[in-house]
């Protein structure tokens, strides 16, 4: 009996690992980082590889033109991100993500993004006012995004 090649399902999937970077230095990251996970020499390298990924270098259109919803959840920190650059993320994240509660993940997710304003845009009410006019009953769904729309109708009524 010669060697059996293990069954597929017994093998492990491939890992890609991004180290997403939010804020920062305006110089360019390099596109890969290696972390050395052996000791040093003599000894071979061993450690690991990933790709770096600074979104608050990116542009609008090329969070946008990047495949699924994710990305979009980064648009506020673009360097080109403005009110009306958001209106169309929202839209096209509401036209990725068909399934409300999905949706609602991503929205709570770019609000918190939002606050970080790492250019100086302070979009978060603008985002806030564009989500509750797009697509209320999906913010109501979540309880995070309904518990914090409430708070601020409570504060602007006050």
């Amino acid at each position: 009996m010669g060697c059996m090649k293990p069954d597929v399902r017994d093998e492990l999937p491939p890992v890609k690992s991004v180290a997403l970077i939010l804020s920062g230095r305006a110089k360019p990251w390099s596109q890969v980082g290696k972390l050395r996970t052996s000791w040093p020499e003599p000894e071979p390298w061993s450690g690991h590889r990933f790709q770096i990924e600074p979104v608050y270098q990116r542009t609008v259109e090329e969070l946008l033109s990047r495949p699924g919803a994710f990305w979009l959840v980064f648009t506020p920190l673009a360097v080109d991100a403005k009110a009306e650059s958001m209106t169309k993320v929202l839209e096209e994240m509401r036209r990725r993500e068909p399934r409300d509660d999905e949706r609602a993940e991503l929205y709570a997710a770019m609000l918190v993004v939002a606050e970080l304003n790492t250019w100086g845009h302070n979009l978060e009410e603008e985002i806030r006012a564009m989500m509750q006019d797009l697509d209320r009953d999906t913010i109501m769904k979540s309880r995070t995004l309904r518990e914090a729309f409430e708070t601020g109708s409570e504060e602007n009524r006050k």
